[in-house]
């Protein structure tokens, strides 16, 4: 008797299954003003939410967002939070239960300073409506530069962060908790010249805090350090931490041990001892690259571990010359799978966060700046893959978004520049002139390769990059 309803079980667990195993999405949200999405998170249902902030181009004043969007890439919802007199961007959405999730916001004045900061927690259901918020004063004459939010033991809020100001002590370190009806339990703020980027509570006693410099702290209920440890590989910037157990974590940053690759990745087995840790880096001599500015590394299998970050980069973000969301995927030894690039030659690309997602595969949220257009503003832009990385099916934004090599700079003078994705050690470089005559050939051995093209003169070239191992790329450069 109970058969049917146990058949019906299988049958809509299988076909939700299947239906998120190929489901690929490209969204570009564009629009006049400024919109940069911060977190996202996706739901038991496969929809996810974005949350951010917008303002028009030039202006100080902020309005949050939170966006939900289908498993499809379609936006079906969205709220705008818009505060008088008040800055405000959300830059964390965490489950509390199901059916909700916390929103973490920091509010700030609307001059160019963003003084008068405030940490604004709201509960919200999957329908977008607020059940109930509260807000915590930080700081008169300081300006919140990074926060980052998590769930305690008990699921109480734990923050961490910077607030920084124009005179000395410029930089002031900043924790705080909340229980869960959302009431502030205790704040602290010490002078340290460094900000916290991730927190985890270790037992009832105890807190494990990662600055933004090469430092573990020990602190205690109080956020009183009681001990601290420098981190392995001078890796800082740890914008991505994944704890796997209630001791071991993974994380990305900045690596500063070498002149080649930008990006280290650490697998750490304790909160502090570091012995047996596991280590590997990413990227290229002559190419900047950056991890995802707000969530860099994420997994839900420890042996597909995903690792976002933008190549090209420059400061400030919004660049005049083609830049690309780059990701790879290791295995649980840190060892590189693949490495794809994505976006097109004609915007600047930073990525902001990497989700891995219910499917296997992994989300990525950032922003796309049309730098030939003129226009002062960012849009978001995010891309669903699958588990290799790759997009499905049709997508209207121009060009395809996928590469694995990508030529730079373009345009460009007497130098060109290639950089090839990892799981290929060897490929040819081609580069035709418009009548389709052959001006360069060269074997590249490794991830990146350059080639004098003085000698080209000025117009437009189209270039060839491929090997037998399925390698085929080709596009358009132009020499000034």
């Amino acid at each position: 008797m109970y058969l049917k309803p146990i058949l019906f079980f299988v049958i809509y667990y299988c076909s939700e299954l299947l239906m998120g195993q190929h489901t690929t999405f490209e969204l570009l949200l564009d629009s006049q003003q400024e919109q940069v999405g911060t977190d996202i998170f996706e739901d038991e249902r496969g929809n996810f939410y974005c949350v951010g902030f917008s303002s028009e181009p030039k202006s100080d004043y902020r309005k949050g967002f939170i966006l939900k969007i289908d498993p499809f890439g379609k936006l079906i919802d969205s709220v705008t939070y818009m505060l008088p007199d008040q800055a405000c961007t959300i830059y964390s959405i965490l489950q509390d239960t199901p059916g909700v999730f916390i929103l973490s916001s920091y509010l700030s004045d609307t001059t160019s300073s963003h003084y008068h900061t405030k940490i604004k927690l709201q509960r919200v259901d999957y329908e977008l409506n607020i059940i109930k918020e509260s807000t915590m004063h930080v700081s008169d004459d300081h300006q919140m530069l990074v926060v980052s939010t998590t769930l305690g033991i008990n699921n109480d809020i734990l923050i961490t962060g910077g607030i920084i100001k124009d005179l000395p002590p410029y930089t002031m370190y900043l924790n705080a908790r909340f229980n869960n009806d959302l009431d502030s339990v205790h704040a602290s703020v010490k002078n340290l010249a460094t900000g916290g980027l991730s927190i985890k509570q270790l037992n009832d006693t105890s807190y494990w805090l990662m600055d933004w410099s090469y430092h573990y702290f020990l602190c205690d209920t109080l956020f009183n350090i009681t001990d601290y440890y420098d981190v392995p590989e001078h890796v800082d910037n740890p914008v991505g931490v994944k704890w796997d157990s209630d001791t071991s974590f993974f994380f990305a940053g900045e690596w500063n041990g070498g002149p080649d690759d930008d990006i280290g990745i650490i697998r750490q087995y304790h909160p502090f001892d570091q012995t047996g840790y596991l280590f590997n880096s990413w990227g290229t001599m002559d190419t900047l690259d950056i991890t995802a500015l707000n969530g860099a590394l994420d997994f839900r299998c420890k042996d597909s571990v995903f690792v976002g970050g933008t190549t090209g980069f420059v400061w400030p973000e919004e660049g005049y010359h083609p830049s690309y969301y780059s990701l790879i995927q290791t295995d649980s030894l840190l060892n590189i799978r693949w490495e794809r690039f994505y976006g097109s030659d004609e915007h600047y690309y930073v990525l902001h966060d990497v989700l891995a997602t219910r499917d296997g595969g992994c989300l990525l949220t950032g922003t796309r700046f049309d730098y030939d257009a003129g226009a002062d503003d960012r849009d978001i832009y995010i891309l669903k893959l699958n588990s290799e990385g790759l997009i499905l099916g049709e997508h209207n934004y121009n060009k395809p978004a996928l590469k694995e090599a990508i030529v730079y700079p373009n345009p460009g003078t007497n130098q060109i520049k290639v950089r090839i994705a990892a799981q290929y050690p060897q490929c040819i470089f081609e580069l035709y002139d418009v009548n389709g005559n052959k001006v360069i050939s060269q074997e590249i051995i490794g991830k990146w390769g350059e080639t004098n093209t003085s000698f080209l003169s000025p117009g437009s070239y189209v270039y060839q990059i491929h090997n037998n191992e399925g390698l085929f790329e080709t596009g358009k450069w132009v020499k000034h």
